[in-house]
């Protein structure tokens, strides 16, 4: 049937399916473009109202360990501020210790220093009496 139709059969053919095809199809890509951005509209509320909610959990967090540390009992005060002061102490301690090398190590060179003096005075000493010594002989 078909091989017997011309150009402007064939023409004709397509006129006519064009609508039955067409109409179809247009109408199909309209609804799936609305479809598309009903779910890109939603994806966006969906996403505003997450950070929201996530705002609100971050408040409500901050307030509760806000009222956490208003209504904390004396012991707990107590145990808090006794591990600083341990902390505290153990820092100083270091210190100390940080300290006591340091100036153990500048006293040991003050004593080196004066012992290199008392060893040079000794050279010149002993060249100065070995001097006068050579010139007898």
């Amino acid at each position: 049937m078909f091989a017997s139709l011309d150009l402007p059969g064939v023409a004709t053919l397509l006129a006519v399916l064009a609508p039955m095809l067409g109409l179809p199809l247009g109408i199909m890509s309209f609804y799936l473009r609305g479809l598309r951005d009903e779910q890109t509209r939603r994806a966006a509320h969906t996403d505003r109202c997450v950070q929201r909610t996530q705002a609100e959990v971050d408040r409500l967090s901050h307030g509760l360990h806000a009222i956490a540390r208003t209504y904390t009992t004396k012991e707990e005060w107590l145990r808090e501020s006794m591990l600083a002061r341990r902390r505290l102490e153990t820092l100083m301690e270091t210190t100390a210790r940080i300290e006591a090398t340091v100036s153990q190590s500048n006293a040991l060179a003050a004593q080196l220093a004066r012992q290199l003096h008392v060893i040079a005075e000794l050279t010149r000493t002993l060249a100065s009496r070995a001097a006068p010594g050579d010139a007898e002989t």
